[in-house]
């Protein structure tokens, strides 16, 4: 398969066989990969067909590819033994989304703790985990030796709600996001996430666009982290803030454009 030098190749799910993943390997060529890859695979199965690979063998393949790109959106179905093939992966993706991957309707929640080992070392820009609230606490701490994450743009909707499984991963996480060049952060529904933990992104240099933290601090914001996050806010050149308004009245400082 040519490829442009930097040139980043679409794979198309519905077309996608063992030879095709080995060209890709081979190739070492920058890929980008959509859902339709597993959930092809799956209605495959639901359908009563045999495929040519299965979703153990498609994810030990994907772990070889050369990834800047990975959607796998609402792939709930993949199970945890599936996930175990990514380990040893050395991609270098700069955007992965897994929204709703790792909610009530998971079948492998476990395999997001093999999954954050892999996402630590790559070098992140845009991050979607919104609607995974069954990430355990151990996954987040993956993050604790560091990562390269230098993500401009996270999706955390509903991650730290009542039903979070990983509610005290969130400050490891926060650790990392203090670090992060952030434009656009959505933290909507995320009311799990303690004082303790927003006070770890004292010190944040974000030059936030976008941001959404409606449904975090109730309605005084105090205890800490409000006036933690509210501070760094105070210098971003923000376009769109959600929040709650009477936190946004009880902290004058902030002169933003919020809504």
């Amino acid at each position: 398969m040519a490829a442009a030098v930097n040139e980043i190749i679409e794979v198309d799910g519905g077309h996608l066989d063992k030879a095709s993943f080995q060209e890709f390997i081979d190739s070492m060529c920058s890929l980008s990969v959509s859902g339709s890859t597993f959930h092809h695979l799956q209605s495959s199965y639901t359908g009563g067909l045999q495929p040519e690979m299965t979703m153990a063998e498609a994810m030990k393949l994907l772990a070889q590819c050369n990834l800047v790109w990975l959607n796998l959106d609402s792939c709930w179905e993949i199970r945890m033994e599936e996930w175990q093939q990514l380990r040893g992966a050395s991609w270098q993706l700069k955007k992965a989304h897994f929204a709703r991957c790792f909610n009530d309707r998971s079948k492998g929640a476990g395999g997001a703790e093999i999954l954050m080992e892999v996402l630590r070392t790559c070098p992140l820009e845009e991050l979607n985990f919104s609607n995974c609230w069954m990430i355990p606490s151990q996954a987040w701490q993956k993050l604790r030796d560091g990562s390269a994450w230098r993500l401009q743009s996270v999706n955390l909707t509903v991650c730290f709600d009542s039903r979070s499984r990983g509610a005290s991963g969130a400050e490891v996480l926060m650790e990392v996001l203090q670090k992060c060049p952030l434009t656009e952060l959505n933290c909507y529904d995320c009311y799990r996430i303690s004082p303790s933990a927003w006070q770890r992104l004292a010190g944040a240099t974000w030059h936030l666009k976008k941001a959404n933290f409606m449904e975090c601090f109730g309605n005084d914001g105090h205890g800490g982290g409000a006036e933690t996050l509210l501070t760094i806010l105070r210098t971003c050149p923000l376009e769109e803030c959600l929040w709650e308004v009477p936190v946004l009245q009880s902290w004058h400082h902030v002169h933003t454009n919020v809504i």
